[in-house]
């Protein structure tokens, strides 16, 4: 049996956990005969603690899903497997994407202020995120004069030359698209190109990730669309804009089960 451990803050479900609380009620109706479990999970309550260990240890910990924030999965993974362990990734602009007909931008992987002032030297402001660690800092905008620990990796963009119309995140499962909700401002309701978001999400699933969001742009000027790719999450501890219903468990799994395969060979 399928447990979630649902991360809550003062009693209350988060907004990663709802839906899934909600997905759960949805599954066991629909699937009596598999039935999926929850336990509510929060880091400074031992009973809950010690239950999810058991579980895990009963169960295997491929059948213990943590879902939560960012800090909540990082703190199971850490608890479980140590501090060597397996913990989430950022994928940023994975390698099999870094084309020009998916990017419409340039992008980097650096690692020291001296690369990083170059390529500001060569290609103005430019935008930065960790190359590593998710969320470790928010994507910020480097004029020149900002600071980032020296040796650890960055992920460097350059800006978009056209206009961003809309933004779209896309739900994608072992190469096939379940769902798309937009996100952020909306300028103009236009979609991404179909083929070539579906070209992109069987890459990223042959190469790098069974169970991801795909964020993508809508580039123009309301005459000659482009769509482009923003950037790919696993789908952990990822922003769900409306996304719900029993899918979101299978698409839990399986991005739990690929993380931790490397410490958990049969997960």
């Amino acid at each position: 049996m399928v447990t979630f451990c649902l991360e809550t803050k003062m009693g209350q479900f988060t907004p990663e956990t709802v839906v899934f609380k909600e997905a759960i009620d949805q599954y066991n109706w629909l699937y009596p005969a598999s039935h999926m479990d929850a336990i509510y999970f929060n880091q400074s309550d031992w009973d809950t603690s010690l239950q999810a260990a058991v579980i895990a240890k009963s169960s295997g910990v491929e059948n213990v899903i943590p879902v939560g924030s960012l800090e909540f999965v990082r703190d199971f993974c850490t608890q479980y497997f140590g501090v060597d362990g397996p913990q989430p990734k950022a994928l940023n602009v994975p390698p099999e994407l870094r084309q020009p007909k998916y990017t419409h931008r340039e992008v980097w992987d650096v690692r020291t202020s001296a690369e990083l002032k170059t390529l500001h030297g060569q290609h103005g402001d430019l935008l930065v995120k960790h190359g590593r660690t998710p969320k470790a800092f928010e994507l910020s905008k480097y004029t020149g004069k900002e600071t980032y620990p020296d040796g650890e990796p960055l992920f460097v963009s350059a800006p978009f030359e056209d206009r961003i119309l809309s933004e779209w995140r896309v739900f994608c499962l072992n190469g096939k698209i379940l769902s798309i909700h937009p996100y952020g401002p909306v300028e103009v309701w236009g979609m991404p190109n179909r083929d070539l978001v579906q070209e992109m999400v069987g890459l990223v699933t042959r190469d790098t990730c069974p169970a991801f969001a795909i964020d993508v742009a809508v580039l123009g000027n309301y005459q000659e669309n482009k769509t482009a790719v923003i950037e790919v999450h696993p789908f952990i501890s990822c922003g769900l804009y409306g996304f719900e219903g029993p899918d979101v468990l299978k698409m839990a799994m399986t991005a739990w089960r690929h993380l931790i395969k490397e410490a958990v060979p049969n997960a």
